[in-house]
């Protein structure tokens, strides 16, 4: 379930109800993520009493591959994305994270009046856990942008870890909107070419016999 981006390409249907939409172009480094992510675990801070526990390592000098997967992030999706908030984040296995909205919960927790709105979370440990999305159902994904306003859960099989960057300035359906917008301007990115006389028309690698003109 879900929808996807495809190798960077994004569905037309950014205002659907799912709860998340994958991202499957990657641009990161995962085990260098996941080591550093093991590496300052100790200096998280948690949030919540057992079992339902949560806890998070900001972006700072101790995390410089949390500081580069943000600045490669900026450098793809360019233009102003809000206050954001970067971090590594771990649920353990027998613990949970129980129903919630995370713009409530990051407002209880922090010291910031901006609760998050929507994440981009890349999952570095525990991907085949479930998230369940109250009505929704149940979804696992390895990297998304995910829809934090929704009300849902998690209790992992295993140690779970993610690398995430939280938007407090912009919606879920605003992120998905931009980041669908800069893969149709990239010409690598998109199925379709412009033709001689400036429609546009499906690629090769499309399968068409003739050249036939992009519909969606």
């Amino acid at each position: 379930m879900g929808l996807g981006f495809n190798d960077g390409f994004a569905p037309e249907d950014y205002s659907s109800p799912e709860p998340l939409v994958r991202i499957t172009h990657e641009f990161w480094d995962s085990a260098e993520l996941l080591k550093e992510a093991l590496d300052v675990k100790q200096g998280s801070f948690v949030f919540g009493a057992e079992p339902d526990i949560v806890r998070a390592h900001p972006m700072n000098e101790r995390t410089p591959n949390l500081v580069n997967f943000y600045k490669d992030f900026g450098d793809k999706y360019k233009g102003n994305w809000g206050e954001v908030s970067v971090s590594y984040m771990y649920v353990d296995a027998g613990e949970s994270y129980p129903w919630h909205v995370d713009e409530e919960i990051t407002k209880k927790t922090g010291n910031n009046p901006k609760g998050v709105l929507c994440a981009f979370n890349i999952v570095l440990l525990g991907e085949t856990s479930e998230v369940e999305f109250k009505n929704l159902g149940s979804y696992t994904y390895k990297a998304a942008l995910f829809n934090t306003s929704i009300m849902h859960r998690i209790t992992p099989k295993t140690d779970r870890i993610i690398a995430r960057i939280a938007f407090r300035d912009l919606s879920f359906e605003d992120v998905v909107q931009r980041i669908k917008g800069y893969t149709e301007i990239d010409p690598d990115k998109r199925e379709w070419e412009y033709a001689g006389d400036g429609t546009k028309i499906y690629k090769l690698e499309a399968g068409k016999p003739t050249p036939t003109e992009y519909e969606k």
